[in-house]
């Protein structure tokens, strides 16, 4: 049986992607409908508790709510790394794993091809949006309308000219947001 090895070219890639796409980088929420009723070829019915798996031919979130930017001091090149203390402060805990935060310099050579990025949802975003939402999806090369201004960082979607390209769809259970409760929503990327 062959082996693979994990070539540095693919940390290059994930710093090369945070480098060229740092200031178009959105999250998306949207799905405010339940999930009842989507058609699906899986093993399980389709229903809030069990949402479908994303089609890799999706190019925006359904029923949109809104976009928020995702900002420089919340993205991270990582490693895996399971024998890091967490309690370290240059860890991070996602999906069940333990990653290694590396300083962008050092990326490629410590073979840093993970991204790890976040934005808060703060009560107020979007307009004061206050319900469920059931996707979330991370956009490139997001483009505001021409009299957005710039450090306008929540967008509805009248505010938005082209969502770019959706790099990443996560269909979840439904997440209650608005009212008085700031929600992470985050991604880890693998290059």
């Amino acid at each position: 049986m062959p082996t693979a090895t994990v070539l540095r070219g693919s940390a290059a890639r994930a710093r090369r992607f945070w480098e060229y796409e740092k200031d178009r980088l959105y999250v998306g929420i949207g799905k405010t409908s339940e999930w009842e009723g989507q058609t699906y070829s899986g093993p399980h019915p389709i229903n809030d508790d069990r949402p479908p798996i994303p089609h890799t031919t999706e190019t925006n979130i359904i029923e949109a709510i809104g976009y928020k930017r995702v900002l420089s001091q919340n993205v991270y090149l990582c490693k895996r790394d399971e024998d890091i203390d967490i309690e370290e402060g240059n860890a991070i805990f996602h999906g069940g794993k333990k990653y290694r935060i590396i300083p962008y310099d050092d990326a490629v050579d410590k073979v840093a091809r993970w991204l790890y990025l976040f934005v808060w949802l703060d009560p107020g975003d979007f307009n004061g949006y206050e319900g469920e939402y059931r996707q979330a999806g991370l956009f490139s090369r997001l483009e505001k309308m021409e009299d957005i201004p710039e450090d306008k960082h929540d967008l509805i979607p009248e505010e938005v000219k082209d969502v770019g390209i959706l790099e990443v769809l996560s269909n979840r259970v439904p997440e209650h947001i608005g009212g008085e409760v700031s929600r992470a929503v985050s991604f880890m990327i693998e290059f």
